[in-house]
């Protein structure tokens, strides 16, 4: 229990030490109420909607305040203006994420774009990512893709219903996972060139169910949040259990990129896999198989953190 103190003590000092240092530097006002410690964690611990809880500071408090998270301080934005001054006049300032335990396991130790810290490997890889998944051509040619992979579906599932339907003429279908296997196939195919799930799937339907569980898996981790990334004397007292589960799901992913690239690997000399009209990983193999960025990751890391983040990414877009 002394030794509990001990640090506790320490922490604090630590915390009080930092604030004395801040104090000449001009911060946004923060709302009373905050602990040691663990600052305004508490205001939002059992909150089941906590942008709601956040949606009543701004009405309180103004469009713009802080909050003490711990050891760490996040601003809040809840305007228009104050939004535009905070991500485009100071982009930079706003372009790194912050270094929590969700961010570094699930992105190869912050390799993937988007998590990583703003820098040289940050605009390399938003550069070739803008190139080889978002810009005007690539997007023309993944449409084609999306409306093919709706026509597949759909064709799919009448025959369904011509071999299985009742004296009624009906079939079941469980139409939320019906639509969620037309998405998931619509960014495999953008991303890695083939469909996994379904009659006509091209292989790798284990993979491709063993990434979506992965996935629900860490987004259902990341909106918790570890407390340990705000109070690190939690996890320097050795209460990493959330981590460990956060180890097991990287490893998941792991096992299921490193086949999926092993396989652009072995068809890179394919002609029906050249870097243009390929997918996004294709792309990828070409630009960094073997190579790498000198001083950052290699050239495999490269290529799975951003197949992954650019998964992340799509899947959060058709979701939301």
């Amino acid at each position: 229990m002394l030794i509990l103190w001990f640090f506790i003590s320490c922490y604090y000092l630590w915390r009080k030490w930092k604030q004395y240092k801040s104090t000449n530097l001009k911060q946004a006002p923060a709302p009373p109420g905050a602990l040691p410690i663990i600052g305004h964690l508490h205001m939002l611990h059992n909150v089941k909607l906590p942008h709601h809880a956040l949606g009543a500071m701004a009405d309180k408090y103004g469009p713009i305040f802080r909050l003490q998270l711990g050891s760490r301080s996040a601003l809040v934005v809840s305007s228009w203006e104050m939004a535009k001054e905070s991500m485009c006049v100071n982009d930079a300032a706003a372009a790194s994420r912050p270094a929590v335990s969700g961010t570094k396991h699930f992105s190869y130790d912050f390799a993937a774009f988007g998590l990583a810290p703003y820098g040289p490997y940050w605009r390399e890889i938003r550069k070739v990512t803008h190139m080889e998944l978002l810009s005007n051509p690539r997007v023309d040619q993944f449409k084609n893709t999306m409306f093919g992979e709706v026509k597949t579906s759909l064709t799919e599932l009448h025959e369904t219903w011509a071999a299985q339907k009742d004296g009624s003429g009906q079939v079941e279908v469980e139409m939320k996972r019906w639509f969620g296997d037309v998405i998931v196939n619509m960014l495999l195919k953008i991303i890695i060139g083939k469909r996994c799930v379904g009659p006509n799937a091209k292989g790798g339907e284990k993979q491709a169910k063993d990434f979506q569980l992965a996935i629900r898996d860490s987004f259902h981790l990341m909106g918790q949040g570890l407390l340990r990334d705000y109070v690190p004397l939690i996890g320097w007292l050795g209460f990493n259990g959330q981590v460990k589960v956060m180890e097991n799901i990287a490893t998941r992913f792991d096992v299921v990129l490193s086949e999926w690239l092993d396989e652009h690997k072995r068809n890179r000399t394919s002609s029906c896999c050249g870097r243009r009209d390929g997918d996004f990983m294709d792309a990828l193999v070409s630009l960094y198989d073997g190579k790498g960025i000198e001083g950052y990751y290699d050239g495999d890391t490269i290529i799975k953190a951003t197949t992954l983040v650019s998964l992340f990414c799509l899947i959060l877009n058709f979701y939301s």
